[in-house]
């Protein structure tokens, strides 16, 4: 009371933060008082089923040909696939990383072979060498393996995940309301 009765409180930015803070704690209490209605979670999650999938994955291994240690390496490729006639390519340059993946999503591709790689793996047939690929290192033959298709996980599966997804957009959606309530009550004045 003493500090307010001296006007410590005025114009003390981090005073300001931290009402403003407690204030949308309050109205996001309020907004997510009582527990979901489980109907509503459910329909939550039918609306967003994108992000309640699991990415398609693929398992594959590569032959690399190396831009650094041979003139044409996309030719040498093409050389050692048609050479290997269907069957097993021989090796190619030696890689830094491996020469076999297990279920990578196309994103887990992209960030280790580059984006034009990892597009043309979902296209590749399962079971036959192909390529050559490009990838930000040079050359690939490419042999996919094994393929999962994208799926949609099932309401037991992420549940939690779900209710506390729809509570943050229930948040989120109060916070915006009572704001734009804010705005329309007072006139804004930037300096």
């Amino acid at each position: 009371r003493e500090a307010m009765t001296m006007g410590l409180d005025e114009n003390d930015v981090i005073i300001r933060r931290r009402l403003a803070q407690k204030l949308t704690f309050f109205t996001e209490d309020v907004a997510t008082g009582g527990d979901a209605d489980q109907a509503e979670i459910r329909k939550y999650y039918d609306e967003h089923a994108e992000r309640y999938t699991e990415p398609a994955r693929y398992t594959f291994s590569h032959r690399y040909f190396s831009r650094d240690r041979r003139l044409q390496p996309e030719a040498d490729a093409s050389q050692v696939l048609a050479a290997a006639d269907g069957g097993e390519p021989a090796e190619g340059d030696a890689f830094m990383l491996q020469s076999s993946y297990m279920d990578q999503s196309r994103p887990q591709i992209e960030t280790m072979f580059g984006s034009v790689f990892a597009a043309a793996v979902p296209d590749l047939a399962v079971g036959e060498w192909q390529g050559p690929l490009p990838s930000a290192y040079g050359w690939h033959l490419v042999k996919v393996e094994r393929q999962h298709p994208a799926r949609r996980l099932e309401f037991n599966e992420v549940a939690r995940r779900v209710a506390s997804d729809f509570k943050q957009e229930q948040r989120r959606e109060a916070n915006e309301a009572f704001y734009k309530s804010l705005r329309a009550r007072y006139e804004v004045v930037r300096p």
